[in-house]
C-alpha cells in the first residue's frame, strides 16, 4: 500500500489514532525483540539454573545520530553525482 493510497482511504484521526495505539501495544520491530527475547529468555531459564529476564536479553539499539546541515548537505551531493553518472 502507497502512502497516496493511505492519505484517500485514511482519515487523519484514524491515523493518529493508530499512533496512539502504537505507543500501548507496539507494532513492529520493538515489538518483535521483546517477544524473541521472551522466548530466548524462557530457553534460558528452562537449560540453565540461573535465570535470565527478557530485559537482560533484549537488544538496546543505539538511536541514529541527527546528521548536521554540512552532512546532509553532503550525502545530498553524493547521491546527485551518482545521479548524474547514470
Amino acid at each position: 500500500m502507497t502512502v497516496d493510497s493511505l492519505k484517500e482511504s485514511m482519515s487523519s484521526k484514524e491515523f493518529m489514532g493508530w499512533v496512539e495505539y502504537d505507543k500501548i501495544e507496539p507494532i513492529g520491530p520493538q515489538r518483535v525483540d521483546y517477544l524473541a527475547s521472551m522466548i530466548c529468555s524462557t530457553m534460558y531459564c528452562l537449560w540453565s539454573r540461573s535465570k535470565v529476564s527478557p530485559a537482560e536479553i533484549m537488544p538496546q539499539w543505539k538511536p541514529k545520530k541527527k546528521k548536521n546541515r554540512n552532512e546532509m548537505l553532503q550525502t545530498f551531493r553524493a547521491f546527485e553525482a551518482l545521479r548524474q553518472q547514470k
